[in-house]
């Protein structure tokens, strides 16, 4: 009776193959092939919140993942970058930039901060999401074979309709808590910022390495609050240092 009641929530994980080394577990990467009623149900929920998260302006305006308000949204931060470089150049100051990898984010965001932050966001139907979360069920695939149910504790759901949503409040909690740190680019004549997000990936732009510690400080301690955690093989720093009379990278 169980498995008929809630099978609408099963979905299945397959893990493609890269053109890595395939026997290397950490080469796949996990995709889940939900139920169809299951995505009907993500659809109108996610049309639901995203409207209201519009709306009222929930989101980071420095979020431009999953967005679809702003389908030009790589060419705006690909502007916005060069003309923040353009100006540190003209004013002979520095600009550090420190590029941020989530290690495999979207699996690894906890379910109980995740609820916490919708919460203190005022998304509504915190408790339906935890409710489809908390007893979805799935199953891991490999060519033929396949395991038990398992049921997830961790992460949104790549292949869900759902899940790029939740995501994106996610890391805006984040996102939050680094404008009230106060730090800025430092760059006269330019609206006062200090990050960028495309979805999981993050970068900070500061005017010296102290800020940028400042701010890395924030990251490590909401990684470890949140669950997620960067990848240091996939983040680097990077700087234009024109206060020292030459362009030095």
């Amino acid at each position: 009776m169980y498995a008929a009641k809630n099978c609408w929530r099963l979905g299945w994980f397959f893990f493609p193959r890269t053109t890595a080394t395939q026997t290397l577990l950490a080469n796949y990467r996990p995709i889940a092939l939900c139920n169809s009623f299951y995505q009907l149900i993500n659809i109108i929920i996610t049309s639901r919140i995203r409207g209201l998260t519009e709306k009222y302006a929930v989101l980071e305006s420095s979020q431009h993942g999953f967005r679809g308000s702003r389908s030009p949204t790589v060419q705006l931060v690909i502007q916005k970058e060069r003309w923040l470089l353009k100006q540190a150049m003209k004013q002979d100051t520095k600009l550090i930039r420190v590029d941020l990898d989530f290690k495999n984010a979207f699996n690894s965001a906890g379910h109980s901060s995740l609820w916490k932050i919708l919460e203190g966001f005022g998304v509504p139907d915190v408790s339906l999401l935890s409710s489809i979360y908390e007893h979805s069920t799935i199953r891991i695939q490999v060519g033929s074979k396949s395991s038990a149910a398992i049921q997830l504790d961790a992460g949104t759901v790549q292949g869900s309709a759902l899940s790029p949503l939740p995501f994106d409040l996610f890391i805006n909690a984040l996102l939050r808590l680094l404008d009230s740190a106060g730090i800025s680019h430092r760059i006269r004549g330019v609206p006062d910022w200090n990050h960028q997000a495309f979805a999981d990936d993050l970068s900070l732009y500061v005017g010296s390495t102290e800020d940028a510690n400042t701010l890395l400080d924030i990251v490590s301690a909401f990684q470890e609050w949140s669950g997620l955690k960067i990848s240091i093989k996939k983040s680097l720093a990077t700087g234009a240092l024109y206060d020292r009379g030459e362009t030095q990278r």
